[in-house]
C-alpha cells in the first residue's frame, strides 16, 4: 500500500490509498477518497439583525448567522454557539431558542429570539468556532403601550387670535408621560420641546413685553407634536409611542399699534450721530422688530442710495426697551436729516407686514 497525499482544486484535503492485491498473475487496483471540509475562518449577520418588537415578544424573522472559510467559501458543519452579550440595564436577558447549531451546507445556522422585558436594545452574539470575534445581531424592545394621543385642539390649520393658546389632547390608556414639540415653519423661530407626567393640556403663554413668554411670531404656522410612553422617568427611545401632529397659525398683526416715541414733529435735532431710537406698542405680545433708518425717505437699497440701516431687535431685551441705537462704528453723518420706520418682524411662511408711519430727525 503507497499512501500518497494530494490537494483538491476546492481546497479539501484527500488521502489516495492505492492498494493492489494479486490474484493469479491478476493485478486489481482501486482508490480511497477521505475528504474534510476547510474550517470557518469567518462569520457575518446574513439576515434577521435590526429587528423592532415589542417587549417579551418573539422576533418576526430568525436571526441568521453566515460562515464562510479563508477562501470565501461557505463552511458547513461549523459549530455556532448564541448568547446575549448586551441588554437594557436591569432587563432580563430574553430567551433564545437554542444555544447551538450546526451550520448546514450553505454555511447557515440560525435561532429564534424572544426579547427582554424592558424597552431597548438588546445584542447577541453568534460565535463561530475557529472565528476570534462572535457576530452580533442587534434587535429592538419597544414598551407594550404604543397608542397614540388623539389631538382635540386647536383643529388642523386654526387661525388663533393671540400669540399664545392652550393645546388639548386624549391620552390612551396607561400612558404616563408625554413629549411635546411646537415647530416653527422652516425652524425659524423660538420651539417648544418638553417632557412631561401625563397631562391632557398644554398652555402656550402669549408674551408679556418686558416680562418674558417670547416664544411664538406673528402671521407664522407651527406644527405641534405630541407622543406618549407608559414609562416613568428617564426612559430609552423605543418605549415612546408614534408622533402625532397638527398645525395652527398666529394671527398677522400689522404696524398701526406703533408708535415712534421721538421725533414724530419731524426737523427734530439729536444730539449725536449714534442716537437712540425708541418706539411703543399697544399691543404687549410683539416683541420682535425690523428697524429702518436712512437718508433716503423711500429707505431704498439699490446700489448709489443712502446706507440704509436693517437691523433686527428683541424690544424685550434691548436698553432701554423697544429701542435702536446706531453703532459708533456706523455713525450717521453730520448735519443731515435721517428717516426711520418700524414693524413687526415676521418669519417662517409668513408675509411681512406694512412699515410703521414714517419720523424724520436731524443729526448735529
Amino acid at each position: 500500500m503507497i499512501p500518497k497525499s494530494v490537494k483538491r482544486a476546492d481546497n479539501a484535503r484527500a488521502l489516495l490509498l492505492s492498494i493492489g492485491t494479486a490474484l493469479g498473475l491478476a493485478l486489481l487496483p482501486f482508490t480511497l477518497l477521505i475528504a474534510s471540509a476547510a474550517p470557518a475562518a469567518q462569520g457575518s449577520v446574513f439576515s434577521g439583525s435590526s429587528q423592532r418588537g415589542m417587549v417579551g415578544t418573539t422576533l418576526s424573522s430568525p436571526l441568521v448567522v453566515a460562515a464562510r472559510d479563508a477562501d470565501g467559501n461557505a463552511a458547513a458543519n461549523a459549530l455556532v454557539t448564541w448568547s446575549v452579550i448586551d441588554h437594557p440595564s436591569n432587563s432580563t436577558d430574553g430567551v433564545i431558542s437554542n444555544a447551538s447549531a450546526m451550520t448546514d451546507a450553505d454555511g447557515h445556522a440560525s435561532a429564534k429570539y424572544t426579547l427582554g422585558d424592558m424597552p431597548g436594545d438588546y445584542e447577541i452574539g453568534a460565535r463561530i468556532e475557529g472565528v476570534a470575534n462572535p457576530v452580533v445581531f442587534v434587535e429592538t424592545a419597544q414598551a407594550g403601550v404604543l397608542l397614540q394621543p388623539t389631538l382635540t385642539s386647536p383643529s388642523n390649520a386654526q387661525v388663533i387670535s393671540h400669540l399664545g393658546t392652550t393645546l388639548t389632547w386624549d391620552n390612551p390608556d396607561g400612558a404616563a408621560q408625554y413629549e411635546l414639540r411646537v415647530v416653527p415653519a422652516n425652524n425659524d423661530g423660538p420651539a417648544i420641546d418638553l417632557i412631561r407626567n401625563i397631562e391632557s393640556s398644554y398652555t402656550i403663554e402669549a408674551p408679556a413685553f418686558g416680562s418674558g413668554n417670547y416664544v411664538m411670531l406673528p402671521g407664522m404656522t407651527y406644527t405641534w407634536q405630541i407622543r406618549t410612553t407608559a414609562m416613568s422617568g428617564t426612559v430609552p427611545e423605543a418605549s415612546w409611542g408614534p408622533w402625532v401632529q397638527r398645525t395652527f397659525k398666529t394671527p398677522v398683526i400689522g404696524s398701526n399699534s406703533i408708535s415712534l416715541s421721538q421725533f414724530m414733529s419731524g426737523g427734530v435735532t439729536v444730539s449725536s450721530t449714534t442716537p437712540t431710537l425708541t418706539w411703543s406698542n399697544s399691543n404687549s405680545e410683539i416683541f420682535y422688530y425690523e428697524v429702518q433708518v436712512s437718508a433716503d425717505a423711500n429707505f431704498s437699497s439699490s446700489i448709489g442710495s443712502p446706507f440704509l440701516y436693517w437691523e433686527l431687535r428683541h424690544g424685550g431685551m434691548t436698553t432701554p426697551m423697544n429701542s435702536y441705537t446706531i453703532p459708533a462704528q456706523y455713525a450717521l453723518q453730520h448735519a443731515k436729516d435721517y428717516f426711520w420706520r418700524v414693524r413687526p418682524r415676521v418669519q417662517g411662511d409668513g408675509v411681512a407686514v406694512d412699515w410703521s408711519a414714517t419720523s424724520m430727525f436731524r443729526t448735529p
